[in-house]
């Protein structure tokens, strides 16, 4: 995790809808294009970036194909704050794990691996570890967001 400070530059402010099928929920995210001394930045959030041309900007996140995607920033100008939501990340990477040792216990003791087609032997035990091995990526995926937070309050 890195941070990285400077006046933004070159602000693009777009809006990416998803969801909204039926029976499905809407989900908004506030996405902030700009430059920092000429690097690409790109900031995410579920709420609107606080970010106005010439704001001095505090931004802690990565750096993957040229692009600096910032997971939390603070706006040293105007005080305002901001990141990707991190709860949801933490209930998911909680309950996904949980899950899937659930899953795990409960199905694999009664399931009869000797009369099961071979392709469906594997079914009680592979289900549970793509449950778990995701529900750790996305606990992980939250404590950055947290970390981040964290690096810009002091």
């Amino acid at each position: 995790m890195e941070t990285i400070r400077g006046a933004a530059e070159k602000i693009r402010n777009t809006v990416s809808v998803s969801g909204g099928g039926k029976d499905t929920n809407v989900t908004t995210s506030h996405i902030s294009l700009f430059q920092i001394n000429g690097k690409q930045i790109k900031v995410t959030s579920g709420e609107p970036v606080m970010i106005e041309e010439g704001d001095e900007v505090l931004l802690a996140g990565g750096e993957k194909n040229g692009v600096f995607n910032a997971v939390a920033y603070r706006n040293i100008t105007t005080g305002a704050r901001g990141s990707t939501p991190y709860l949801s990340h933490l209930i998911i990477g909680i309950v996904f794990p949980v899950f899937s040792i659930f899953f795990f216990t409960a199905f694999s003791g009664s399931f009869n691996f000797d009369s099961a087609p071979k392709p469906m032997q594997f079914i009680p035990i592979i289900i549970p570890i793509i449950f778990f091995i995701t529900g750790i990526y996305i606990l992980v995926t939250g404590f950055r967001i947290m970390k981040a937070r964290d690096m810009l309050n002091g």
